[in-house]
């Protein structure tokens, strides 16, 4: 018997993460059918990660064609740079960021 509650169950978050990560990589309605729980609560994280995912990956889409777009009209080559510094903890990234958090949130949990 694991007595250890779900909510502190590392492998239960990953498979949550896992599902949220599925979800946002579609629409929010087609998403719908991918979530399947008898909680409530549960369907509403999942969604709530996989929004926050699908958010986060927009940002940086547009920020992306913002500056190709920028770069374009000064008549120069677009150059993209990634930031890949330990000293950058987002990476100027939204979606590093949320990822980040979701790391630190699976840090927290327990493995048996």
């Amino acid at each position: 018997i694991n007595m250890i509650p779900a909510d502190e169950r590392g492998w239960v978050y990953l498979e949550r993460f896992i599902t949220a990560v599925k979800c946002s990589m579609l629409d929010a309605v087609a998403a719908e059918p991918v979530v399947v729980s008898n909680s409530p609560q549960i369907v509403e994280q999942i969604r709530g990660c996989a929004e926050r995912l699908r958010s986060a990956a927009r940002q940086d889409r547009e920020r992306t064609e913002q500056a190709v777009s920028a770069t374009r009209s000064s008549g120069s080559p677009p150059i993209l740079v990634f930031e890949n510094s330990k000293n950058d903890s987002a990476g100027n990234s939204a979606l590093k960021a949320v990822l980040n958090e979701c790391l630190l949130e699976l840090s927290s949990k327990r493995f048996s």
